[in-house]
């Protein structure tokens, strides 16, 4: 920013907050870096275009202690904490914070005038004569990991400490109650949605400290394709999954269970504007009574289908003359997507992901019946429904927000 004198930021400023000219135009227009300029503009922005008047301050090693543990232990970003602090440069913190991984507060207090002549070569390599970069990097590395631990520890009394034993109380509880379900993403957003002020940095830190790992997906898929035994339909979706209102676009597809050398099928119909499911079936055999039942239940509940594209692979029962005749009283657009193309199914292999990985890969020993899958695969889509935030759809649950875009659509 030093580039552009104080008539010129402000002219900047002006164009962008007063004119509305975007971020990425200015920055092609004035040459300048995206993230400087944004940074720029919300510094004036926070802080008016008096900050521009400021002269270079002298930071007391006080203020530098106190920042770096703020922007170590606490919950703003770096870049948030430069804002609200008033440094001019965006670089300025993150200088701090790699010097001091590299000396630790030793950075603070400069010496002035050149190192002692027996003090010049202590950062050559004894022996050889020469550097050794990786050792020097992890040796800081490993530096660094100890004063976070020190620091750790030495919050044991205060109010600081008792925040962050709050925090840590809660992150366990969130990532408890979801059974591992949740990363940290998840974990940080639902700690948002309950009024924390935080960031997904800290969360991760907090999780990886206490050694809480989020369940990670394992793939397996069922295919119901056998060919082409009737009529199919064109794709209409075209991977445009979303709607921005309900009973717009149903997804639906089969997906296969196996337990003790036995197999049990789910078959569920997804909503495209909050991703909840409609209805669902669950049956021993991958038949017309599978799906059909399925069918029959979100009839039951949703009536004005008129304007609902309802899509599916061109597997064997949706190329039934039986299941296109019922689509068709209801008023529904049949969509099929093409041979050979997963992804154009995309929205249903990601739920059958995501269920299979929360409630059933490596944990196939809690179920000692198909009985006892069968309830607990009803349970995770309540849960599903009613309680998983998601972060596509701003924090809230899938009956969440297709009550609120029954009310207010987002087109």
């Amino acid at each position: 920013m030093s580039k552009f004198n104080k008539e010129q930021k402000i002219e900047i400023y002006r164009k962008w907050k007063d004119e509305k000219i975007s971020i990425s135009q200015l920055s092609k227009a004035y040459k300048m870096n995206l993230a400087n300029l944004d940074y720029m503009l919300r510094l004036i922005d926070m802080h008016g275009t008096d900050i521009l008047n400021t002269r270079k301050r002298v930071y007391s090693k006080k203020f530098k202690e106190q920042t770096i543990e703020q922007a170590i232990f606490g919950t703003k970003s770096d870049v948030q904490l430069s804002l609200e602090l008033g440094f001019k440069s965006i670089g300025r913190l993150n200088n701090w914070l790699r010097e001091y991984k590299e000396n630790g507060y030793n950075f603070i207090i400069k010496q002035k005038g050149r190192p002692a002549r027996g003090q010049r070569g202590s950062k050559i390599a004894q022996g050889t004569g020469e550097r050794d970069p990786k050792a020097e990097r992890r040796k800081l590395a490993i530096a660094y990991c100890e004063r976070i631990r020190k620091k750790t520890e030495g919050l044991g009394s205060g109010k600081r400490s008792e925040e962050i034993a709050k925090l840590i109380a809660k992150i366990k509880e969130i990532f408890n109650h979801h059974q591992g379900r949740y990363g940290y993403r998840r974990v940080a957003l639902q700690l948002i949605k309950e009024g924390w002020n935080i960031t997904e940095k800290t969360v991760r830190y907090w999780m990886h400290k206490l050694g809480l790992k989020g369940i990670r997906r394992n793939k397996r898929k069922y295919s119901s394709y056998k060919g082409t035994i009737g009529k199919i339909a064109p794709n209409l979706i075209h991977r445009d999954f979303f709607a921005p209102m309900p009973n717009m676009k149903w997804h639906t597809d089969i997906t296969e269970f196996h337990l003790n050398g036995e197999k049990l099928y789910l078959s569920p119909i997804l909503d495209g504007c909050g991703g909840d499911i409609v209805s669902y079936s669950i049956s021993r055999h991958p038949d017309m009574d599978l799906v059909m039942t399925m069918l029959d239940k979100a009839f039951v509940k949703e009536t004005a289908l008129n304007n609902c594209t309802f899509h599916t692979d061109q597997g064997c029962q949706y190329q039934s003359p039986q299941y296109q005749r019922t689509l068709k009283l209801q008023g529904i657009t049949q969509s099929m997507s093409r041979k050979g193309n997963s992804m154009d199914d995309g929205l249903m292999e990601n739920f059958f992901g995501l269920l299979k990985t929360e409630m059933f890969y490596d944990q196939e020993y809690k179920y000692h019946s198909l009985q006892e899958l069968t309830q607990a695969i009803k349970e995770y889509i309540e849960y599903y429904n009613e309680e998983r935030i998601k972060s596509r759809l701003r924090g809230l649950t899938p009956k969440e927000y297709r009550n609120q875009a029954s009310i207010n659509p987002v087109f």
